[in-house]
């Protein structure tokens, strides 16, 4: 974590942060010293040092309009790394006056304790040696943990920063997060100097929320008040509400209110106890529009970067229910937003993207660790308090002393997202980091009509290429309209979506329920004609690495190409294939795991592992060893024989590319090497005064025939026919015409599912998820996970109302637009 941590200087910490009434700061006396009961901290279990100093903050009222006190975490909130309690200042009007704890989304400042143990201090420089191995997995534990509790803080309350105290044995630290990295004041003894401490709590306890990280834009709903209520009625399901089924709906008239059965589920069970609801603000061209929410169902599991929540969110101005992304986007002058781009999608009439309704920056909020990470600033010239003997050199702290600390590397941007020109880490949800700190990061919203289902939850093989050939018409659409120009650069598992639609074929047909595809997530959209030389353009991320083209990982610097969009839809429905339906593989973890989430970094060959192997040597798909064929028994078996010659073919065609823009070097000068200070020279007779024998005449004749034979390199030419098939896959219209074509088999079957899509549970991957589920189930994407995974919190109804009859539709209707039925 060394490029997301740094220890500033008292001096600098006070004066950035903490800043100072223009009268004197009152300190305490130091007469008695409140920390008394904690000579012996360093020698007492973290649980008695908790309860310790609790009570002497609290006795000695160090922390006016604040209290210290436990806090139980319940299962709402996520894990608990083996802690039931933690601690943390509150507010006194959210102290309940009797003995009950307050809520643990009440906490505004949360102090963390720890055992004293040399070394263990994750912010402290120590040098360890191999022997220390058991000290630096704790002190990766302990940064783990203090990571975790400040990712679920802002993943409950809405918070542009944190601090957060450390506490171990008798030393302390003030810490500031924000999802750019921690900044940390040096440790010291608030046994031997409590006045330092007190300053610290002095400081803070008069500082407002705001200026505490609480984000100003997003309110706070209180139980009983008429937004609250509002949440709650609205929860409550409708007799019109319309079921997500593909199947045929009743007699039954449909307004233009009625909702799906799962957004109203989704939103009734984001409307957790414990968990706090707020309203939120989003900027729009009139003005502001204003949206209540309550739990996302989707959270980032990264701390540093996006920080991405996603909710099912109440329109206060129609009442609609619509999908509201918080996120936190990298501020490079030449990005886009990603309201931007859809907004020009939508005006362009391009099918099967999100519709959007407003979006924008909130208030100027950025991320400020990065101004100082990688970027030591020197320690203002006055004074911002006592204590500044306390200030050391400032200089960065590594936490990655630890085993496992060494990832596979690879280029990636500030936002955990991948891809660029520098070899990097990669994270633990998928995406792919650079080893340089993050850029500064802006607040910001958006709001799409659309509430969508993740494509894990197809029904069938069919319907599952029906909604991959959706989302590959949106991408057909945007790379070619001449309004748009753009390539989506993030084609992954998680933003491939199902969306139910209600259709009428004419006025006197009954209406059914078809799923579509949704393409999302555009916001790492790039013009089709950028600048393949931008090394900063380059440095945002590409994709999910487990999805993306080899050739984009093995040649990160150059530009994303539509033949580099095709090969990642093409595993993204490999993965899906593999992991959900019936196959000859045997072990679809194992597989998925050799498949996806093999990367050995750029200019290595082979660095996908066997993504690497079908697509550049073999052009089949084969089970682990014992190796066959891997076959589904169905037309995906044609789809997936059809485009993996091309693509290999368009491997071959691309290295012997690479080989004749290849210029060889001249070859260098060599000066005459000096004569040999010998006293017997060596004398060389010219092969032409020499007598040889029949036998050496033979002999230096056959040589000479076999050297006018020889070529330095088997001739690596494509031949016509790989040409040929490199052409199909180098726009989209071959791989659209297949898919069309394959839809219309009639040999799908209705049940290769190998489990049915189970009612969405909280422990199920969230519906826009920033990467792959993990591969303990057989999951690609370790969107470099392994990896805590985004958690769900949804659940579907398990049952639709007797009242809507239906039946299973037909197959569904042959695309309008086809080309020919070669």
């Amino acid at each position: 974590m060394a490029k997301h941590a740094m220890q500033l200087d008292f001096d600098a910490f006070r004066h950035a942060f903490l800043p100072c009434s223009s009268r004197k700061i009152r300190t305490r006396s130091a007469r008695r010293n409140p920390f008394s009961a904690l000579d012996a901290a360093d020698d007492i279990s973290a649980p008695i040092l908790s309860e310790r100093f609790t009570k002497s903050i609290n006795d000695a009222n160090l922390t006016p309009g604040f209290t210290l006190s436990s806090l139980s975490r319940c299962s709402s909130f996520g894990e608990t790394n083996g802690k039931s309690t933690d601690t943390a200042f509150c507010r006194g009007h959210y102290v309940p006056r009797s003995r009950r704890q307050p809520s643990w989304a009440d906490q505004s400042i949360p102090v963390e304790f720890k055992s004293h143990s040399w070394g263990v201090d994750p912010f402290e420089d120590v040098q360890l040696d191999e022997e220390d191995t058991a000290v630096a997995i704790e002190r990766r534990e302990l940064f783990n943990h203090i990571l975790t509790t400040a990712r679920l803080l802002f993943a409950v309350q809405h918070r542009v920063f944190l601090f957060m105290f450390l506490v171990i044995g008798r030393r302390v630290r003030l810490l500031r997060w924000d999802h750019a990295g921690v900044l940390a004041t040096p440790s010291f003894d608030y046994y031997e100097q409590p006045a330092e401490l007190c300053d610290l709590f002095w400081r803070l306890s008069h500082l407002d929320d705001t200026a505490l990280g609480v984000d100003p834009s997003a309110t706070r709903l209180p139980p009983g008040k008429d937004d609250h209520l509002h949440m709650d009625a609205a929860a409550v399901p409708q007799s019109d509400d319309v079921g997500h089924d593909d199947s045929l709906l009743p007699e039954a008239p449909l307004h233009d209110t009625s909702v799906f059965e799962y957004v109203r589920s989704l939103f009734r069970t984001s409307l957790a106890d414990n968990w706090p609801r707020y309203k939120l603000v989003v900027p729009h061209t009139t003005g502001f529009r204003q949206y209540l929410v309550g739990k996302p169902v989707f959270v980032s599991q990264v701390m540093f970067g996006r920080g991405t929540r996603g909710y099912v969110a109440l329109d206060c101005q129609t009442g609609r229910f619509v999908w509201l992304k918080d996120t936190w986007r990298t501020s490079y002058i030449f990005a886009d937003r990603e309201g931007d781009i859809l907004q020009r999608l939508n005006e362009a009439g391009i099918d099967n993207i999100p519709t959007l309704v407003c979006h924008g920056d909130v208030r100027d909020q950025v991320t400020i660790a990065s101004n100082w990470i990688g970027h030591p600033r020197p320690a203002p010239s006055h004074a911002a308090g006592p204590a500044a003997t306390l200030s050391p050199p400032s200089h960065t702290h590594s936490t990655s002393g630890t085993p496992g600390s060494r990832k596979r590397k690879r280029e990636a941007d500030a936002d955990g997202d991948h891809a660029g020109h520098h070899v990097g880490e990669r994270s633990s949800d998928g995406t792919i980091r650079s080893n340089g700190p993050l850029p500064q990061h802006k607040h910001y919203r958006i709001v799409v009509e659309e509430v969508c289902i993740p494509l894990r939850r197809f029904e069938n093989s069919r319907q599952l290429v029906s909604i991959t050939l959706d989302c590959l018409r949106a991408h057909f659409q945007a790379a070619t309209n001449h309004k748009t120009r753009l390539l989506h650069r993030d084609i992954s598992s998680g933003n491939l979506l199902i969306l139910p639609k209600v259709t009428r074929g004419s006025k006197d047909m009954t209406p059914s329920v078809a799923y579509t595809g949704i393409l999302s997530d555009w916001e790492m959209s790039k013009p089709v004609d950028g600048d393949a030389g931008s090394r900063t353009a380059q440095a945002i991320r590409m994709g999910t690495y487990q999805f993306m083209s080899v050739n984009a990982l093995q040649r990160p610097s150059h530009s994303v190409t539509i033949v580099d969009e095709l090969e990642s839809f093409f595993h993204v429905l490999l993965y899906f294939c593999v992991r959900f339906l019936r196959s000859t593989c045997k072990d679809p973890t194992s597989w998925i795991d050799n498949y996806f989430h093999q990367y050995s970094g750029p200019d290595y060959g082979f660095t996908c592992g066997q993504k690497s192997i079908a697509m550049e040597v073999t052009g089949k798909l084969r089970t682990l060893p014992p190796q066959r064929p891997l076959l589904f028994e169905s037309p995906l078996d044609g789809v997936f024989s059809t485009l993996l010659p091309c693509f290999k073919a368009r491997y071959k065609v691309l290295s012997y590319e690479i080989m004749k823009a290849t210029v060889p070097s001249p070859v260098p000068e060599v000066p005459e090497p000096p004569r040999s200070p010998s006293a017997h020279e060596i004398l060389i007779v010219p092969m032409r005064n020499r007598k040889l024998t029949e036998s050496a005449i033979a002999l230096r004749e056959e040589v000479q025939k076999e050297f006018a034979e020889w070529t330095p390199y088997d001739d690596e030419t494509p031949s016509a026919e790989e040409q040929e098939l490199a052409a199909k896959v180098a726009d989209h219209m071959f791989m659209l015409d297949l898919l069309e074509r394959v839809l219309r088999d009639a040999s799908w079957p209705e049940d290769d599912r190998i489990l049915p899509a189970q009612p969405l549970s909280p422990a199920e991957k969230p519906m826009v998820p920033e990467g792959p589920p993990q591969a303990a189930e057989p999951a690609p994407p370790r969107k470099r996970q392994k990896r805590a995974a985004p958690t769900r919190n949804a659940t579907f109804p398990a049952a639709a109302p007797t009242s809507m009859r239906r039946t299973r539709s037909q197959a569904r209707n042959v695309p309008v637009a086809t080309r020919s039925k070669s």
